[in-house]
């Protein structure tokens, strides 16, 4: 377990993440509106090929209260750039689910030169349409309009916003998944909730990011996905002008593939060793290790 200061929060307060093996550096962003629990999985089997680092983003888990920062997944980029450079990790694999993919999107927008490849799960690079926009912002308010109610009544309208459809649409779902995201959302601050539909209602489209991009990209897609189609995952493949990606498809996911197929999942990040490293410049921070597959990856 690692923490990290927050530099620019008006008072010093720490980030929380998880951190297990060694190797190259992989770094979880976490899907809406969850925290580094929801890679639970990955922590445990990942560590024996990289150096995991599972984050708990401003205002959610074990991290503290989201500060005056107005609504922007930049901010959350510009938490994970902390994250490194605390660390002292000049590039890193960064991974995200989800809004983590959005936040892993806008990272690699703003710092490039910090990224060591790029995995992006259950996620899209197109912007919200403006009915989505409208309906974030209903349901932030909807979330907001529970603030100092009954826990039990903050956690249903939380519960009811966030997963409905993210899960397997019968009845196959796992009763323990469904009971452990309720209790995750029993412990979510509706601010924090509010705040992060709002960001992810004023992101930009990103395909220009993945035209731009030169890493190894694993793009993973889920599905059943009925919040964001596997189409999409076509789109950003397609973006890749430099061609070093793949896209793995899981069967019998929805929208959170990696608690619902965690072994599938697990696979599909290790296909990243089978993609070519990207030469990088030296830098005055000690560099990473390059990418190589490690015991137990597959080739």
């Amino acid at each position: 377990m690692c923490h990290l200061w927050w530099v620019a929060h008006p008072q010093q307060q720490l980030l929380h993440c998880q951190e297990a093996g060694s190797g190259t550096p992989l770094v979880l962003l976490p899907a809406f509106p969850l925290w580094s629990e929801m890679w639970k999985s990955q922590i445990e089997e990942l560590s024996n090929d990289f150096r995991v680092i599972a984050v708990d983003p401003r205002g959610f888990g074990a991290s503290p209260p989201l500060g005056d920062a107005p609504p922007s997944l930049d901010v959350l980029a510009e938490d994970v750039k902390r994250l490194l450079d605390h660390l002292n990790i000049d590039a890193a694999v960064i991974a995200g689910c989800s809004m983590g993919g959005y936040a892993a999107l806008a990272f690699l927008r703003r710092h490039p030169e910090r990224v060591e490849a790029l995995i992006l799960a259950d996620t899209r690079a197109s912007a919200d349409t403006e009915s989505g926009k409208q309906e974030r912002e209903h349901d932030a308010a909807y979330v907001e309009g529970a603030i100092g109610k009954p826990p039990e009544e903050v956690s249903e309208a939380i519960f009811t916003i966030a997963f409905p459809r993210l899960l397997k649409p019968d009845t196959s779902t796992d009763p323990a998944l469904i009971r452990q995201l309720h209790e995750w959302v029993g412990k979510t601050d509706p601010n924090s909730v509010a705040w992060a539909l709002r960001a992810m209602a004023n992101r930009r489209d990103a395909h220009d990011v993945l035209a731009r991009a030169t890493v190894p990209v694993v793009i993973i897609a889920a599905e059943g996905d009925e919040v964001i189609a596997p189409t999409e995952s076509v789109k950003m493949l397609e973006a890749l002008t430099a061609k070093n990606g793949h896209m793995v498809l899981i069967e019998g996911a929805n929208h959170l593939g990696n608690l619902e197929e965690p072994t599938a999942f697990n696979a599909a990040v290790r296909t990243l060793s089978a993609l070519t490293p990207t030469p990088r410049r030296t830098t005055a921070r000690q560099p990473s290790r390059p990418l190589r597959p490690r015991r137990g990856a597959s080739r």
